[in-house]
């Protein structure tokens, strides 16, 4: 079952991951005081590596956490499920992830006690916070919860009548049910 987080503030623990030259490849989000969860293609693409490798990096990633101002941060690779084809997903449908352990420890994730394990209904509204090409302070996006593949994965559809859909940059950034947090 999906995760719906509930959270102080959607921006609160979110992270930018970053590539070479420091430039933003996506999304993550902090997770207690130590980890980053993020999708397993951020990672290759900050570390210029192809996508879908199966073994976990070893170079440490660049990331800040801007809403809880740290800046200039690294982290490593802990846990590693690589992206895999779509038609690989059926059969196992861990994929694309990547935690990330921080070398010093920071205040303001998202605790386990602010984790609910919920199927979205059809029609549940969602926020989530990423940084799309040209906006590196980021912005939010929206939208809602709509039919179930054959697969048993979510579509959503954008309901919004100005702003942002999810796109690249939002790759790795949390989910907030907008009724519940």
């Amino acid at each position: 079952m999906p995760r719906i987080f509930r959270h102080r503030s959607v921006t609160t623990p979110i992270a930018r991951i970053r590539g070479s030259g420091g430039n933003i490849c996506g999304t993550g989000f902090l997770i207690g005081a130590r980890h980053v969860l993020t999708c397993a293609h951020v990672v290759d693409d900050a570390l210029m590596r192809l996508r879908g490798t199966d073994k976990a990096p070893n170079e440490a990633v660049s990331l800040d956490l801007p809403f809880l101002n740290q800046r200039e941060l690294t982290a490593n690779v802990v846990a590693w499920a690589p992206m895999r084809s779509l038609e690989s997903l059926e059969v196992d449908p861990v994929s694309d992830i990547a935690v990330l352990e921080l070398e010093e420890t920071v205040e303001g994730g998202i605790e386990n006690h602010d984790v609910r394990l919920a199927s979205p209904p059809l029609g549940t509204s969602f926020v989530t916070f990423g940084f799309p090409g040209g906006l590196d302070n980021g912005t939010e996006a929206g939208g809602e919860v709509r039919l179930t593949d054959a697969s048993g994965w979510h579509q959503v559809r954008d309901v919004q009548v100005h702003g942002h859909f999810v796109e690249p940059g939002f790759s790795g950034a949390p989910v907030f049910d907008t009724d519940d947090g």
